[in-house]
């Protein structure tokens, strides 16, 4: 029966999972120090550029994340609602691929609930009374279902407004809406 496998920074089982762990992820051409450092950055690729390097470079993910948290700058329109979790699986793919070590860490949970356990955020952890979102440990497990069922190198790409999709790897404005934020997403 499976059981619960808690994220914390502490617990050597699962700590290649944690995004401020030690695992360079390139992405696009581009390497970032951590999945933290590009999901941070990825908040002002479109609206900051600019700033958006400066978090892609800032040193170590604590510092990376109190920049990708400024409100001085404009995060991409629907960050919330649409782009987080798109940006997050995508690295958190990337990263598994990228390194065995966090491969085989995730396959090892088996078929365990992966919980982010943070009683201060009840969107990407789950919350200080163990009713939150849970969206970390949710992406993780999807990703280790990607990796299961062998479907992980099939992407599409898809626009997050109308869902619209687009055959060719060369477009960037949805064909449908116009949208110009495309991107591209793991399919089942």
């Amino acid at each position: 029966m499976p059981g619960k496998i808690y994220l914390i920074n502490q617990d050597e089982e699962v700590r290649f999972l944690n995004n401020f762990s030690r695992h360079p992820v390139t992405m696009g051409g581009e390497t970032y120090e951590t999945s933290e450092h590009y999901y941070q950055a990825a908040k002002f690729f479109r609206t900051d550029p600019e700033w958006a390097k400066k978090v892609a470079e800032a040193k170590g993910p604590a510092a990376c994340k109190k920049l990708g948290n400024s409100r001085e700058h404009k995060i991409q329109e629907n960050w919330n609602e649409i782009w987080a979790l798109i940006y997050m699986e995508k690295v958190l793919i990337r990263k598994a691929r990228q390194h065995e070590c966090v491969m085989n860490q995730l396959m090892a949970t088996g078929h365990d609930y992966i919980v982010e356990r943070a009683d201060w955020d009840d969107i990407w952890g789950d919350g200080p009374y163990g009713y939150g979102r849970n969206q970390l440990g949710r992406l993780w497990m999807k990703v280790r279902r990607y990796f299961e069922t062998g479907k992980m190198e099939e992407f599409v790409k898809v626009c997050p407004l109308c869902f619209g999709k687009s055959v060719d790897d060369n477009v960037i404005d949805c064909p449908t809406c116009k949208n110009s934020g495309v991107v591209e997403v793991a399919k089942f």
